[in-house]
């Protein structure tokens, strides 16, 4: 996304990660840890979304448009939400979902209940297709092996009803706050494809009959509609 919006020309490469494509030695020889993005710039090649958009935004502002604020105070702002978000548990929540469908609300795919045996089994095959990939690999198997080990302990997470739970309360949390601030600042402008984002329940949580809603737009006489200055 953050390239097309920069419009800049460039090449796409699919990996395809539900059969393990990451961890074959072609593409670890781009990243050692096996994971998706990565941009490759000449010589130079950057791992994770966030970096990469750090690094498109350093490199491609003259002449091509901004994504970041130009002023400090404004920019700070920006990516200070953006770190926050960055720190929400992403992974537990996608990847836990096939665990708890009950907390599902209205699933799209991949996660439908017809996908959610291979999703299940192809998690719980990870550690071992990364252990492979480091035998194949000897001059980084001590990073695949360790991340093997991490790997493991997350699957053992991912059947924590409790830790999920948490997980969905934290992201309702930030995006509470998330809410607020685009209110905020789009007073005059309620079209806005913001706003009409934030009218998506996207996972309920159905055995205590209470709904999580990211980025859900409430009614404007509720609390979170009350002034106040973000990152408080």
């Amino acid at each position: 996304m953050t390239l097309h919006e920069k419009k800049l020309n460039f090449k796409t490469h699919l990996v395809n990660l539900a059969s393990n494509e990451q961890y074959e030695s072609w593409f670890l020889e781009v990243n050692p840890l096996g994971e998706v993005p990565v941009l490759v710039d000449g010589v130079k090649i950057i791992p994770d979304s966030k970096r990469i958009i750090q690094y498109v935004e350093d490199n491609f502002s003259n002449g091509y448009k901004r994504l970041l604020p130009t002023d400090m105070d404004s920019k700070m702002d920006v990516i200070a939400l953006r770190d926050e978000i960055d720190s929400l548990p992403v992974g537990l929540i996608t990847k836990g979902a096939p665990h708890h469908p009950d907390f599902l609300l209205n699933p799209k795919s991949p996660f439908l209940p017809s996908n959610r045996a291979f999703m299940m089994d192809n998690q719980s095959r990870k550690p071992q297709v990364i252990r492979k990939a480091a035998d194949v690999n000897p001059s980084i198997s001590d990073i695949l092996l360790d991340k093997a080990t991490r790997q493991e302990q997350f699957n053992k997470e991912l059947n924590n009803v409790q830790n999920y739970e948490q997980a969905l309360e934290r992201v309702d949390e930030v995006m509470n706050r998330i809410e607020a601030i685009l209110i905020e600042n789009n007073k005059g402008n309620e079209t806005s494809i913001a706003i009409k984002v934030m009218k998506l329940p996207l996972w309920s949580k159905k055995k205590q009959k209470q709904k999580f809603h990211v980025l859900l737009l409430k009614k404007k006489n509720q609390p979170s509609y009350a002034p106040r200055a973000p990152f408080q």
